[in-house]
């Protein structure tokens, strides 16, 4: 490991000489400074890995100290140390990204050491994750020109063209790259797979790996959220995926469809993305010689099971969202395929089909079509569905991305039709199809954890949108208590527009289940309420709420103590309910809990 450059704050020179010396032996270059001032001026000067500070000194302490460093050196790794140390201590350098808070005196220097170390590897990571970003940067620059170039020869498309030169037109450019041209033939069976963007950015691909014993696994994958970050994720997930890129002791995890989801998960994590990036997957893998399909889920709609005419039936698998969390196991469902049966993986975009203003086209009428199709082949399987959806959404652009994937067990055709190629190694021709809208709309970000809330009549209407997290949290509080006090009958929350809540958000809905209905959940939410096992505490209505007539003003500004209260709160709502709950947060609870003061 190379030698880190190390700045020690404290009043006390004795700690520094004590901190000094040993990081010298270490090998370490170490700085010491014994005000906040003095450190600010060094700062200035060196691009520092980690500073070491005492949270209390005269003059500029280490919380402010720590605030104007991460505004010079954003890069540079924070540590705080008190022997006097409260709650609001710790939750001030929480919310200026401090890495660690060390109490002092230490009880032996072997901790300190402990912590330096996983402080210098949050920094490489951060180094990386910034190289990475750079390069991707770059790539755009590139792909700016190439449109430009493209303006001459198109001219009706000019207008449109300028728009592409965002970042995240450009992510949604590069994650299309990534979809397969072709799927690759398999003895037996047929794969279609299919591929709609709406107007907006979405994250949406598929793709699919031979296996080294001649099984295929197929994958489907939608990233939540838009642009750069959701173009890296689906970069990060492909190169995790090739086989070329694992050890070969790893192979077979491509082959084990909950392995598979777990290794992809602790990656995720291991990247440290804030706020997360969520992405929710079908993994399934074919196996030709036993006429078998293997599946588990991420957060994602279940597959669904075609065995007869009019018999399609969702698969029951189940397992957490990629990349909100480590715990959380995924469910596998083993299928005998018959010949004339498939199976469909699909996005929500398709189940949740719909234009703006219009109604879902809901898993039951997916289910009802591709009841009605038993038998065919796997392309005219995909080109029922295409119809259906369109008509469904009446030449209107829908607002999600619908992908899907067709996996049937081939039957024997009459002679004059097309026969599937079982040479190992070739491709199936026109097995993907990917249909682009019909212009190029200007990039459209939506915003994250957004709430709005209003009156229709004496009903109270709250409205969640993206990603809503515990930020929110006090003001949707603050409309559950006027609404408590002002209106009557049940809160209507609209979620329909929510791409995921994180745990504060889930254990809070939790604790006023009885006062809400909910109207018209995602499935990747409701996914979480099963997750969580709280699912049942809730009503769920398919309905849209009520259009709001008056509207409620909404604040997100609160006080680090009223996030601490709701976040402890609502967490040890969560562990009431489980014990794998209670395993789960209960290093949050201890953490904000009364020992933490």
């Amino acid at each position: 490991m190379s030698k880190l450059h190390i700045l020690v704050v404290d009043d006390e020179i004795s700690v520094l000489r004590v901190i000094e010396t040993y990081l010298s032996k270490r090998g370490d270059r170490c700085d010491t400074a014994a005000s906040g001032e003095q450190a600010l001026s060094l700062v200035q000067q060196y691009d520092y890995d980690i500073m070491l500070a005492d949270v209390t000194m005269f003059g500029l302490d280490g919380i402010e100290l720590t605030r104007r460093v991460k505004v010079l050196r954003p890069q540079t790794v924070c540590i705080l140390m008190s022997g006097r140390g409260s709650r609001l201590d710790v939750i001030a350098a929480m919310q200026l990204g401090v890495f660690d808070f060390l109490d002092k005196p230490f009880s032996e220097l072997s901790v300190l050491a402990v912590v330096i170390e996983r402080a210098a590897a949050s920094r490489r990571l951060v180094k990386e994750r910034d190289a990475l970003l750079d390069d991707l940067k770059n790539q755009n620059a590139k792909l700016e020109t190439s449109l430009a170039r493209l303006h001459t020869a198109f001219g009706q498309l000019r207008l449109q063209e300028a728009t592409l030169a965002s970042d995240l037109r450009q992510s949604q450019r590069v994650q299309r790259k990534l979809l397969p041209a072709a799927f690759p033939t398999l003895e037996g069976f047929e794969v279609f797979g299919y591929f709609s963007p709406c107007e907006r950015l979405g994250g949406d691909f598929f793709n699919a790996l031979p296996l080294w014993d001649g099984r295929l696994a197929v994958y489907l994958v939608d990233v939540a959220g838009h642009g750069v970050s959701a173009a890296m994720i689906t970069i990060i997930i492909r190169e995790l995926l090739q086989p070329r890129r694992l050890l070969q002791t790893s192979y077979e995890i491509l082959g084990a469809p909950a392995k598979a989801l777990t290794f992809l998960n602790h990656a995720l994590l291991e990247e440290g993305f804030d706020p997360p990036i969520l992405v929710t997957m079908v993994y399934a893998v074919i196996d030709p010689k036993q006429g078998t399909l293997t599946v588990a889920t991420a957060g994602h709609p279940p597959p669904i099971h075609v065995a007869g005419q009019g018999l399609a039936q969702s698969l029951t698998v189940s397992g957490p969202v990629l990349g909100l969390e480590s715990s959380g196991a995924f469910t596998t469902a083993m299928v005998k395929l018959n010949p004339g049966d498939s199976v469909v993986l699909f996005s929500d975009g398709v189940s949740e089909a719909r234009y703006e203003g219009g109604s879902e086209f809901t898993t039951a009428r997916l289910g009802a079509t591709l009841g009605t199709q038993y038998g065919k082949s796997a392309a005219q399987v995909g080109r029922v569905l295409e119809d259906e959806l369109r008509l469904h959404l009446e030449q209107h652009a829908p607002v999600d991305d619908m992908t899907f994937v067709v996996i049937n067990r081939a039957v024997l055709r009459e002679q004059n039709d097309v026969h599937l190629i079982t040479d190992r190694g070739s491709i199936a021709a026109n097995s993907v199809r990917v249909v682009l809208p019909g212009h190029i709309p200007q990039a459209q970000i939506t915003a994250p954890g957004r709430i709005t809330g209003g009156w229709s009549a004496a009903t109270c209407v709250i409205r969640l949108i993206g990603l809503v997290t515990w930020q929110v949290t006090p003001a949707i509080r603050r409309l559950i208590v006027t609404a408590e006090t002002e209106g009557t009958g049940l809160i209507r929350i609209e979620l329909v527009d929510c791409q995921a809540l994180d745990s504060t958000m889930l254990g809070f809905l939790c604790q006023i289940a009885r006062k809400i209905v909910l109207h018209r959940p995602s499935e990747r939410v409701c996914a979480q309420f099963r997750e969580m096992g709280i699912f049942e505490h809730f009503q769920i209505s398919e309905a849209a709420a009520p259009e709001m007539d008056t509207p409620l003003a909404v604040s997100l500004n609160d006080s680090p103590p009223v996030y601490s209260d709701l976040i402890l709160s609502a967490h040890a709502s969560l562990m009431e309910t489980s014990e794998e709950n209670r395993q789960r947060f209960q290093a949050v609870v201890d953490a904000l809990g009364p020992k933490a003061v």
